[in-house]
């Protein structure tokens, strides 16, 4: 599917995503009249004051305030930024995604996708240079790290070495790496992945 603009994508969402549905996996809504209520997940309350209106798709708390659609209540629930929400409820209902790419979120973010793409490139190599030698294994085990820790946080390891990597990563590092600045080095040994810019 090609992708499309966030207000052609946020329409799609609005149509094919409940309000209710959503907020429901947060916050228990009981039917009172024409809406729904129940506890704010937004502040400390022991009297409902938390309503959701699934004819306007909209929702609203009396007592801090807080209101708007379903975007604005995923944003404040996690802590998302726009585009994060939209690209989550988007993947909830099938839309403009291929993978694990996102579609475009505006301008510089062709160049984060590559950014993040060099970064799991550089992660996969130094992961496997971890497990192909002992120098990096044994010292992470020594500092009390098992196995299964290392796997879990994508542990790598790099040789003393300045250009390591550089075969390996030759055309990504041309094509995206050098036209970026204030890169940390890659002189260090024990590497741990960056997965978000």
């Amino acid at each position: 599917m090609a992708f499309k603009e966030h207000d052609q994508l946020k329409e799609e969402i609005l149509q094919r995503i409940d309000i209710l549905d959503l907020i429901s996996e947060y916050v228990r809504l009981k039917k009172t009249g024409r809406s729904y209520k129940g506890l704010c997940p937004f502040h400390p309350e022991k009297t409902p004051s938390f309503h959701v209106d699934r004819d306007k798709q909209l929702f609203y708390c009396f007592g801090c305030h807080s209101g708007g659609d379903m975007f604005t209540f995923l944003m404040k629930m996690e802590g998302l930024t726009f585009p994060e929400a939209l690209e989550k409820l988007g993947r909830r209902c099938g839309l403009g995604f291929v993978g694990n790419k996102t579609f475009n979120t505006g301008e510089g973010s062709n160049e984060k996708q590559k950014i993040l793409e060099v970064n799991l490139t550089a992660q996969k190599y130094f992961v496997k240079r971890l497990w192909a030698g002992e120098i990096g294994l044994n010292y992470l085990r020594k500092r009390g790290l098992g196995d299964d820790i290392i796997k879990q946080f994508g542990l790598g390891f790099a040789a003393d070495s300045w250009d390591g990597i550089l075969p390996g990563m030759r055309r990504i590092i041309l094509t995206c790496i050098l036209r970026i600045t204030n890169i940390p080095s890659l002189l260090t040994n024990v590497k741990i992945p960056i997965n978000s810019i």
